[in-house]
């Protein structure tokens, strides 16, 4: 009994090391618009810049979307 719960506790370990997170990044907000109204259904600009420094200097990643509000306002993006 003593050795197969111990080679159940190393083929779970085994298994357990080899699980990563994948390699993205997703960005939520809410749109409005001037007068704070929700950008409801709507496609809209964005872009998102990284910054290595300050935000004073030279982005060292920049990418550009095109993504669509839902009916709460909200916009969902994977970088």
């Amino acid at each position: 009994m003593k050795r197969i719960l111990s080679i159940f506790t190393f083929v779970s370990l085994a298994v357990v090391s080899f699980a990563q997170a994948p390699n993205k990044m997703t960005y939520q907000s809410v749109v409005q618009d001037g007068a704070d109204a929700l950008v409801v259904n709507s496609t809209i600009g964005l872009q998102i810049s990284f910054y290595k420094d300050s935000i004073t200097s030279t982005p060292v990643y920049v990418e550009t979307f095109t993504p669509t509000t839902n009916t709460n306002g909200l916009v969902s993006v994977h970088l």
